[in-house]
């Protein structure tokens, strides 16, 4: 009988979902349509070739340790190919087609935790699903789908945790975000964003009536089980490969920064009088480092203190141009993020690798070719992809806002769950942004994709806030009427 009751109780809480479910669905077979109707073709790069081959590697140690990468996607990849065989990069698509439809569920989920209306959880949902520069990253053997899986889970494991705390909850959040910067070192700074917002909720509610706090225990479980592995790929990377960092390609990115914002010309201090005469010489950062090898043998780090001395030497300047690489971040035109060129499948040695749109895409002898493919998405899935997307920089441009209106809602409202659930998507949209532009380089579509569905969800949040918000002014503002004495 129990079990039969909890079946039926689960039955009528889903059934209200069902058909705003099905509207998801339908947008999403739409946009999967635009994406795959020229061929399920995958797509690899040369960062593709670096996952694929620690994938290949493991369980062995140069498979879980490698300096330039960690071992989140290749463990990813090798679970996939032990299923689907070696180098099955089409198998790899499936799967990842499979998680987008699942990262779209669970950001509906999170909005309908956070008590946004169903019709407006289903939109955000179904704008996303119908647009073709988000199903496209499906097709690339890279971090950008499995990654905006993972925040969507994060979020809605952190809605579900600050609705009904408990320890499970908290080991549950906490291998999720533990997995966050193991696929992706840009995503580090998201479970400590998460982790602030639960201690700002568990110190702010501790007095609200009704209200479960999250315990200090609980969060310091969290905290631990999210940054165990971190530290321990630390300690694991200095001592097999001399790299006392996380990888080292965050030393390349900060010596890319220098160059793109011009600082390479600037004066040096005296210790790296030999990177400056180096960089004066040379004609540009990909001419420098084939010249330089020796840089890459230790792990690019004279590279990234040179960079850190320039920015601190030159505070004003990085202060300015980090400030335009923000604003490069947040309004990207939308043909950097939609088919509008011929891409070209890789593997395979058709096609020379001049010839393709990646720029960096190889082929290797030792995987099958394949042809050259064409993927138009064709004029209506253009026009949707510039309102979507269109509707997405909005949600970037309107975080400054969220966050301050969040902050204020918290503070009069402690109780409000919808507010704190528009201050996490918030938060951790903001800190996906920061850390794509202070730690990145170039390539800005895809550093913050993965915090797209969090921008379009804070922004669906905070415009039922300010609805709410405009409600409560006027309901304030009308007059009280005063009963007439009997």
């Amino acid at each position: 009988m129990r079990v039969n009751e909890r079946l039926a109780t689960a039955w009528s809480q889903l059934k209200p979902h069902l058909p705003w479910v099905a509207v998801v669905l339908a947008l999403t077979a739409v946009g999967q349509w635009f994406e795959l109707r020229n061929g399920v073709t995958a797509i690899v790069s040369s960062d593709g070739f670096i996952y694929m081959h620690d994938a290949h590697a493991l369980p062995g140690l140069s498979g879980l340790v490698d300096p330039t990468v960690p071992p989140g996607y290749p463990i990813f990849l090798a679970a996939v190919f032990a299923v689907g065989g070696r180098d099955n990069v089409l198998a790899v698509l499936l799967v990842q087609s499979i998680l987008l439809v699942a990262a779209l569920l669970e950001l509906y989920s999170f909005l309908v935790v956070a008590t946004a209306p169903r019709w407006l959880a289903s939109t955000v949902a179904g704008c996303l699903a119908a647009s073709t520069w988000l199903a496209q990253w499906e097709r690339y053997v890279l971090t950008e789908l499995l990654s905006f899986w993972l925040i969507a889970t994060m979020l809605l494991l952190t809605a579900r945790w600050i609705r009904r705390p408990s320890t499970g909850a908290a080991i549950a959040a906490g291998l999720v975000a533990a997995a966050l910067p193991l696929v992706r070192p840009a995503l580090a700074f998201v479970p400590l964003t998460i982790l602030v917002v639960l201690l700002a909720r568990s110190l702010l509610t501790r007095t609200a009536p009704g209200r479960s706090r999250i315990p200090a225990m609980a969060l310091l479980l969290f905290l631990v089980v999210s940054y165990l592995p971190v530290g321990g790929y630390v300690t694991a990377n200095a001592l097999v490969n001399d790299c006392y960092c996380y990888t080292n390609i965050s030393n390349l990115n900060l010596f890319g920064k220098i160059w793109e914002y011009d600082m390479q010309r600037l004066p040096a201090d005296s210790r790296f009088a030999t990177v400056a005469q180096e960089l004066h010489d040379s004609t540009g950062l990909n001419q420098f480092l084939a010249a330089n090898p020796d840089y890459a043998i230790q792990n690019y780090a004279p590279l990234g203190d040179y960079a850190r001395s320039q920015m601190l030497r030159y505070p004003g300047l990085t202060a300015r141009r980090t400030v335009s690489e923000l604003r490069k971040v947040l309004t990207l035109q939308v043909d950097h993020a939609v088919y509008v060129n011929p891409v070209y499948a890789c593997p395979g040695d058709s096609v020379p690798s001049s010839a393709l749109e990646t720029e960096d895409a190889v082929a290797p002898p030792d995987l099958t070719s394949c042809t050259a493919v064409t993927l138009s998405v064709g004029t209506f899935a253009e026009v949707t992809n510039t309102l979507v997307y269109f509707l997405v920089v909005i949600g970037y441009a309107t975080l400054p806002p969220g966050l301050l209106l969040g902050f204020l809602l918290v503070f009069m409202r402690p109780a409000r769950d919808r507010s704190w659930a528009m201050l996490l998507a918030s938060a951790v949209a903001s800190a996906v942004v920061f850390s794509a532009a202070v730690g990145g380089y170039e390539s800005f579509d895809r550093l913050k994709l993965p915090a797209d569905g969090a921008a379009l969800g804070a922004l669906a949040l905070f415009l039922a806030e300010m609805g709410w918000l405009a409600k409560e002014l006027v309901s304030s503002a009308r007059p009280r009427s005063v009963p007439a004495p009997a």
